[in-house]
């Protein structure tokens, strides 16, 4: 963030008098021993003054920027000096792997002779290797000013800073002057100092660390109000924005203005306004924000003036980018086919879901990686890296945090969804947590409990484990209450003991208290046992009932949203359920053998219509809307989607052969993720059901050799790999010497403009028609060839 004005002197502060300071790069003292280099030496090593060693080199003497004497002018025109970046950079190694807390303040300036290069220039950027992007975490990045479309700009010297209290930045391969992930981005202009401090700074220590730089690059003073120390911090348990500034200078009113785009020095140009009267000097304003769009960058301005000298500053526009509560997906992995193991070795569940998917009406349940062999036959099997590298893909790209696994032993195969997510590549584009079904938990009682704790244990210090509130590991316990019995806890109170001795092996471990959640159909059973165990918060696995025949998606939404109003009704924290449907009619018409309860075909005409992908986005954003309208109450800030893959059972927000990714878009648009992150002009989902992945396409590339490129492809509504799905005129006819008919391939929801002129060198093209909707498959056109006999063209809208 930019400051401006000048602070009080401060000797003898240094920014390592705070704790965490783990790179600090100092222009003044490139060499880190108060040598100064000759004026226009190339930097190969900028020296880490912070002790801990982090130095960033560049070993190629063509990228090595530039050390200036002379480039930031104090306001008394004393020269302080820089290192001049033209498309250069220095790098480091991993600072720390692990996603935490971090502060960055970064000092620099561009004048207008350094001006060009690339859009989107870095002043610092990280990046984890998993992924494209140096945006997304546990990535970071920081940029110079830009304008709309991403054109550097030229600015005089300025502070900017990055704080993140949620947990979930990490610094690994650190490059000062290009984007890390892509090398892309490179920055032309100077940089004067750069502080990365492991932890998110107190008010206090920000207000010495910006001091400090606001000092030491003295950028002069104002005349009249201005604003200093300006900032902006997201609250992790609430989720709300807070814009603070401190009032230099003299008395003054302020107003702070934010919106989706910076709207320039027109007060009531901005969408959003908050006033401040008669503010005495050295105030501190605080804007609280909220009901901010998650996922969405937003950009503020403060603005001072004096009402008795008339005297005026606006502070220059500062973006910052809203984080959004997790949002998780249930998984359940018996989609193995027929992998078995020792212990159980007659037990095939993979084979018994398949089994229940084979009639050809519920082939429509099918999984992206299903097969059907026959009407009467299906393969549907997530046992390759390829399959769930997939899924990540997909769920990164709807906006998905976390999936939460049903948790069994790691030597079964209904482990292998989960093991394979953690052996990917990707694995930190997808978070994870566990469901721990409370029989399971309790099997063995005491006894067996300290290895149960070294497991959990175990998935805290996974990096991608999921957490909330700022770094607890979310654990979800479903049934809790049948913990206690025959070969569990003896009691309430031994399994509430337990549960006390895992907190403490998490603190001895250096984490913090796990969050745990007990997960029940009953909103007062749930919070009944919640509050016996000691636990943190209730929710519910799958909001279900028993409808009396066909019942609408609508009236199981309202089962669901109804638990969250009995759920607030027992004081209990809550993590709301949201629901993608219930349908057992696969497992009622073959009933599956781990629930003998069920007999065949009894309840098989009661079942709930499966929802359009509107509907289930309309009831995300409602778990959205409830958990803003009821902070204290979801104070994790999350939501569990039931389910990612249960097919069989009547759930699934995965990718199918027939629904595609519709049901995904619809809570991408509901979660406000951004639909084409690589910004290549095609939705990433729609890359990702073609390709595997976003990073596998781009508006140059051209998959199946047929003239079109994809993202063309993409346009048209062909298939990007299929040579045979081609939008052109496939097909002319002729009838005599005055019709002529053009028939081609067309895609439902979109229209065609057919253009004709009598030469190639004719000039403009004229339309023909305009607005043709598709008549799906094909589409023809009639033309008299006595009125319009020339060359034709066909675009699609």
């Amino acid at each position: 963030m930019a400051m401006v004005g000048l602070q009080p002197v401060m000797a003898d502060f240094s920014p390592a008098d705070i704790p965490g300071l783990s790179l600090w790069l100092d222009a003044a003292d490139v060499n880190g021993d108060s040598s100064s280099p000759a004026d226009g030496t190339p930097v190969a090593v900028w020296r880490d003054k912070s002790s801990a060693g982090h130095d960033v080199v560049q070993g190629s003497s063509m990228y090595q920027p530039q050390y200036r004497h002379d480039a930031i002018f104090r306001d008394a025109g004393q020269a302080m000096p820089t290192v001049r970046f033209a498309s250069d950079w220095l790098s480091n190694g991993t600072i720390r792997a692990a996603p935490g807390n971090l502060h960055i303040f970064v000092v620099s300036q561009r004048s207008g002779s350094q001006l060009g290069g690339n859009t989107y220039q870095r002043l610092v950027s990280t990046s984890d290797g998993a992924d494209a992007y140096d945006w997304a975490a546990p990535d970071w990045t920081l940029t110079s000013p830009y304008d709309s479309s991403g054109v550097s700009q030229a600015y005089g010297p300025d502070i900017r800073s990055l704080g993140s209290a949620v947990g979930n930045l990490s610094i690994v391969n650190i490059s000062v002057g290009r984007d890390a992930a892509s090398g892309g981005s490179r920055l032309t202009g100077d940089v004067a100092e750069v502080l990365v401090y492991t932890n998110i700074l107190t008010a206090n220590e920000l207000n010495l660390v910006q001091d400090y730089l606001n000092e030491k690059w003295i950028f002069g003073v104002p005349v009249g109000p201005y604003l200093s120390q300006i900032g902006a911090m997201q609250d992790a348990g609430t989720g709300a924005v807070n814009l603070s500034a401190t009032l230099k200078g003299t008395d003054a009113d302020v107003h702070v203005c934010w919106d989706l785009s910076d709207q320039g020095t027109d007060l009531f140009s901005w969408g959003n306004i908050q006033g401040y009267t008669n503010r005495a000097v050295g105030t501190v304003i605080t804007t609280p924000l909220t009901n901010l769009n998650s996922n969405a960058t937003y950009w503020y301005r403060f603005f001072a003036t004096n009402q008795l000298t008339g005297a005026a500053n606006w502070s220059e526009p500062y973006p910052f980018t809203v984080d959004r509560g997790p949002v998780g997906a249930i998984r359940w992995d018996a989609w193995i086919g027929d992998l078995g193991w020792e212990a159980n070795p007659g037990f095939l569940p993979g084979l018994e879901v398949e089994r229940n998917l084979s009639p050809s009406y519920y082939h429509g349940r099918l999984p992206f990686y299903g097969e059907e062999l026959s009407s009467t036959q299906i393969l549907a099997r997530a046992i390759s890296q390829a399959v769930i590298d997939k899924e990540i893909a997909f769920a990164h790209a709807a906006g998905l945090d976390f999936w939460a696994y049903v948790l069994y032993d790691d030597s079964t195969p209904l482990a292998l969804a989960r093991q394979l997510h953690q052996s990917s590549i990707h694995r930190m584009d997808m978070n994870f947590c566990v469901i721990h079904e409370g029989g399971r938990v309790g099997a063995g009682g005491i006894a067996a409990w300290p290895g149960k704790i070294q497991r959990y244990i175990d998935f805290f210090n996974e990096p991608n484990y999921q957490t909330v509130l700022n770094g607890r590991p979310l654990l979800f316990v479903l049934s809790p209450g049948n913990m206690v019995g025959t070969n569990g806890f003896s009691s309430y109170a031994e399994a509430e003991n337990a549960f006390v001795q895992l907190r403490t092996a998490v603190a001895d471990e250096g984490l913090p208290s796990p969050y745990i959640v007990a997960m029940d159909f009953n909103a007062s059973t749930a919070a009944a046992n919640s509050a016996l165990l000691g636990f943190d918060a209730i929710s519910n696995y799958a909001p279900s009932g028993s409808p009396d025949g066909a019942a609408p998606y609508s009236t199981l939404r309202g089962i669901a949203e109804n638990w969250w109003a009995s759920a607030e009704g027992t004081g209990a924290k809550i993590i709301p359920p949201v629901t993608s449907g219930w349908d057992r009619r696969p497992r009622i018409e073959n009933p599956v053998s781990w629930e003998p309860w069920q007999l065949p075909d009894v309840g098989i005409s009661n079942y709930y219509e499966r929802p359009t992908p509107q509907q289930l986005g309309a009831h995300v954003q409602a778990a959205r809307d409830w958990c803003a309208a009821n902070p204290s109450v979801a104070e994790a800030d999350a939501m569990i989607i039931y389910a990612w893959n249960e097919m069989d059972e009547g759930g699934w927000i995965v990718p199918t052969l027939l629904e595609k990714a519709s049901h995904l878009e619809a809570i991408q648009g509901a979660l406000n993720a951004i639909p084409d992150r690589d910004g290549d002009g095609m939705p990433d989902l729609w890359e990702t059901w073609y390709f595997d992945s976003p990073a596998n396409a781009s508006a140059v590339t051209e998959h199946d050799s047929d003239g079109s490129l994809d993202l063309h492809e993409y346009v048209a509504g062909t298939d990007p790999v299929d040579p045979q799905s081609v939008f052109a005129f496939d097909t002319i006819s002729q009838s005599g010497n005055t019709a002529l008919t053009l028939s081609w391939q067309s895609v439902s929801n979109h229209n065609y403009t057919v253009q004709f002129k009598p030469g190639l060198a004719a000039g403009e093209w004229g339309t023909l028609t305009n607005n043709l909707p598709a008549t799906a498959p094909r589409n023809s056109l009639t033309i008299d060839m006595q009125t319009t006999n020339g060359f034709y063209r066909i675009t699609v809208e």
